[in-house]
Protein backbone atom coordinates (compact mmCIF):
# COMPACT_ATOMS: atom_id res chain seq x y z
CA UNK A 1 0.00 0.00 0.00
CA UNK A 2 1.81 3.22 -1.42
CA UNK A 3 -1.09 5.66 -0.84
CA UNK A 4 -3.99 6.04 1.21
CA UNK A 5 -6.98 8.32 0.22
CA UNK A 6 -9.68 9.92 2.95
CA UNK A 7 -13.34 10.23 1.52
CA UNK A 8 -15.03 12.78 3.48
CA UNK A 9 -18.49 12.79 3.12
CA UNK A 10 -21.24 15.56 3.21
CA UNK A 11 -24.49 16.11 4.89
CA UNK A 12 -27.11 18.53 3.61
CA UNK A 13 -29.39 20.28 5.85
CA UNK A 14 -32.07 18.81 6.91
CA UNK A 15 -34.62 17.75 10.16
CA UNK A 16 -33.30 14.78 11.85
CA UNK A 17 -34.63 11.88 12.53
CA UNK A 18 -35.31 12.62 16.46
CA UNK A 19 -37.02 16.40 17.01
CA UNK A 20 -38.48 18.04 19.61
CA UNK A 21 -42.73 17.54 19.61
CA UNK A 22 -42.95 21.31 19.44
CA UNK A 23 -41.23 20.93 15.75
CA UNK A 24 -43.77 18.24 15.06
CA UNK A 25 -46.06 20.38 15.98
CA UNK A 26 -45.16 23.48 14.15
CA UNK A 27 -44.10 21.61 11.12
CA UNK A 28 -46.35 19.08 10.35
CA UNK A 29 -47.36 15.56 10.99
CA UNK A 30 -44.05 13.76 8.99
CA UNK A 31 -41.21 12.66 11.05
CA UNK A 32 -37.32 13.91 10.54
CA UNK A 33 -36.63 9.99 9.18
CA UNK A 34 -39.36 10.31 5.95
CA UNK A 35 -38.70 13.91 5.20
CA UNK A 36 -34.96 13.50 5.39
CA UNK A 37 -35.57 10.22 3.01
CA UNK A 38 -37.60 12.67 0.45
CA UNK A 39 -35.18 15.29 0.71
CA UNK A 40 -31.84 13.39 -0.07
CA UNK A 41 -33.71 11.10 -2.76
CA UNK A 42 -35.39 14.60 -4.62
CA UNK A 43 -31.52 16.16 -3.59
CA UNK A 44 -30.05 13.41 -5.60
CA UNK A 45 -32.46 13.01 -8.52
CA UNK A 46 -32.30 16.88 -9.34
CA UNK A 47 -27.81 16.56 -9.30
CA UNK A 48 -28.07 13.46 -11.68
CA UNK A 49 -30.79 14.43 -13.63
CA UNK A 50 -31.82 10.61 -14.34
CA UNK A 51 -35.82 9.57 -14.74
CA UNK A 52 -34.76 6.24 -14.37
CA UNK A 53 -33.04 6.51 -11.02
CA UNK A 54 -34.53 4.06 -8.68
CA UNK A 55 -32.95 3.34 -5.33
CA UNK A 56 -32.37 0.06 -3.10
CA UNK A 57 -32.46 -0.03 0.70
CA UNK A 58 -29.70 -1.41 2.67
CA UNK A 59 -29.59 -2.21 6.51
CA UNK A 60 -26.73 -0.42 8.38
CA UNK A 61 -27.57 -2.53 11.53
CA UNK A 62 -30.92 -2.18 13.82
CA UNK A 63 -33.38 0.31 12.97
CA UNK A 64 -30.32 2.34 10.60
CA UNK A 65 -31.25 2.30 6.99
CA UNK A 66 -28.98 3.10 3.99
CA UNK A 67 -31.00 4.47 1.15
CA UNK A 68 -28.87 4.46 -2.01
CA UNK A 69 -28.85 4.44 -5.89
CA UNK A 70 -29.64 1.06 -7.08
CA UNK A 71 -26.58 -0.93 -8.05
CA UNK A 72 -24.34 2.13 -6.08
CA UNK A 73 -22.94 1.63 -2.95
CA UNK A 74 -19.26 1.53 -0.97
CA UNK A 75 -17.84 -0.44 -3.19
CA UNK A 76 -18.94 1.08 -6.24
CA UNK A 77 -17.77 4.36 -5.08
CA UNK A 78 -14.13 2.67 -3.95
CA UNK A 79 -14.27 0.64 -7.30
CA UNK A 80 -14.84 4.67 -9.63
CA UNK A 81 -11.71 6.17 -7.07
CA UNK A 82 -9.29 2.77 -7.66
CA UNK A 83 -9.87 3.03 -11.44
CA UNK A 84 -9.49 6.92 -11.37
CA UNK A 85 -5.90 6.44 -9.92
CA UNK A 86 -5.29 2.83 -11.33
CA UNK A 87 -5.35 1.55 -8.25
CA UNK A 88 -6.08 -2.68 -7.96
CA UNK A 89 -9.05 -4.00 -6.26
CA UNK A 90 -5.94 -6.30 -4.43
CA UNK A 91 -4.41 -3.40 -3.46
CA UNK A 92 -7.33 -1.81 -1.28
CA UNK A 93 -8.53 -2.40 2.82
CA UNK A 94 -11.34 -1.47 3.78
CA UNK A 95 -12.85 -1.13 7.22
CA UNK A 96 -16.51 -1.53 8.07
CA UNK A 97 -18.67 -2.52 11.16
CA UNK A 98 -22.30 -2.68 9.89
CA UNK A 99 -25.10 -4.36 7.53
CA UNK A 100 -24.08 -2.46 4.67
CA UNK A 101 -20.55 -2.52 4.38
CA UNK A 102 -20.87 -6.10 3.90
CA UNK A 103 -20.80 -5.97 -0.06
CA UNK A 104 -17.31 -3.38 0.63
CA UNK A 105 -15.81 -6.15 2.63
CA UNK A 106 -16.18 -8.76 0.44
CA UNK A 107 -15.10 -6.80 -2.57
CA UNK A 108 -12.29 -5.06 -1.12
CA UNK A 109 -8.87 -6.83 -1.42
CA UNK A 110 -8.58 -7.04 2.40
CA UNK A 111 -12.01 -6.03 4.11
CA UNK A 112 -11.65 -5.91 7.76
CA UNK A 113 -14.46 -6.04 10.29
CA UNK A 114 -14.46 -4.37 13.50
CA UNK A 115 -15.20 -5.74 16.66
CA UNK A 116 -18.02 -3.66 17.46
CA UNK A 117 -19.50 -5.20 14.04
CA UNK A 118 -22.89 -6.79 13.23
CA UNK A 119 -22.54 -10.50 12.50
CA UNK A 120 -22.54 -9.97 8.90
CA UNK A 121 -20.01 -7.55 8.37
CA UNK A 122 -17.66 -10.10 10.55
CA UNK A 123 -18.75 -12.62 8.23
CA UNK A 124 -18.20 -11.15 4.82
CA UNK A 125 -14.35 -9.52 6.30
CA UNK A 126 -11.30 -11.27 5.71
CA UNK A 127 -10.30 -10.12 9.30
CA UNK A 128 -12.10 -9.31 12.68
CA UNK A 129 -10.23 -6.14 14.43
CA UNK A 130 -10.41 -5.20 17.76
CA UNK A 131 -13.54 -2.74 18.16
CA UNK A 132 -13.36 0.86 17.18
CA UNK A 133 -13.28 2.41 21.05
CA UNK A 134 -10.03 -0.14 21.50
CA UNK A 135 -8.17 1.34 18.45
CA UNK A 136 -9.69 -1.68 16.32
CA UNK A 137 -8.38 0.57 12.95
CA UNK A 138 -4.78 1.07 14.54
CA UNK A 139 -4.86 -2.70 15.70
CA UNK A 140 -5.50 -3.99 12.04
CA UNK A 141 -2.77 -1.50 10.21
CA UNK A 142 -0.40 -2.86 13.26
CA UNK A 143 -0.82 -6.34 12.14
CA UNK A 144 -1.00 -6.01 8.23
CA UNK A 145 2.49 -4.56 9.02
CA UNK A 146 1.21 -0.93 7.48
CA UNK A 147 2.07 0.62 10.66
CA UNK A 148 4.78 -0.17 12.95
CA UNK A 149 4.88 0.67 16.78
CA UNK A 150 7.89 3.44 15.97
CA UNK A 151 5.40 4.69 13.66
CA UNK A 152 3.05 5.63 16.30
CA UNK A 153 5.74 6.63 18.65
CA UNK A 154 6.40 9.68 16.51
Amino acid sequence: YGACLAIDCRTYPARSVSEPDKDKVLRGSRDGFVETLIFNTALIRRRIRDPKLTMEITSAGGEILDVIPKGGGKEAGIAAVAQRFGWKREEIMVFGDGDNDCRMLSWAGTGVALGNGTPAAKAAADYVTAPIGEDGIQKALLHFGLLTPEDLAT
